[in-house]
């Protein structure tokens, strides 16, 4: 999906379907990027580009969008977080 203005791209959503998501075996959407132009964040576009991949996600029968943020990307966080999505697990790492 793309988001424009004045016949200009100013964002992005890269979205793939898989049947099966883990241990569970139900359809998945899994949101591999989504992007704004930083001209043109905080003007609705991130939320507009998930809500109609939700749509999109939700006619195909998926039963649930799956993504990864880094957690320094508090801003992608609180978005996401507003949009109704629960954290599902951690990644944990430690240099040595």
């Amino acid at each position: 999906m793309i988001a424009e203005e004045n016949d200009t791209i100013v964002g992005l959503c890269i979205t793939s379907i898989k049947d099966k998501s883990g241990m569970l075996n139900m359809k998945t959407a899994y949101m591999d990027a989504l992007v704004v132009s930083e001209k043109y964040q905080n003007k609705g576009y991130a939320k507009e580009l998930f809500n109609e991949t939700e749509k999109k996600a939700k006619s195909m029968g998926v039963a649930r969008i799956d993504l990864m943020v880094w957690e320094f990307n508090k801003h992608a966080i609180e978005l996401y977080a507003s949009l109704g999505m629960k954290t599902q697990r951690y990644i944990f790492e430690k240099e040595i």
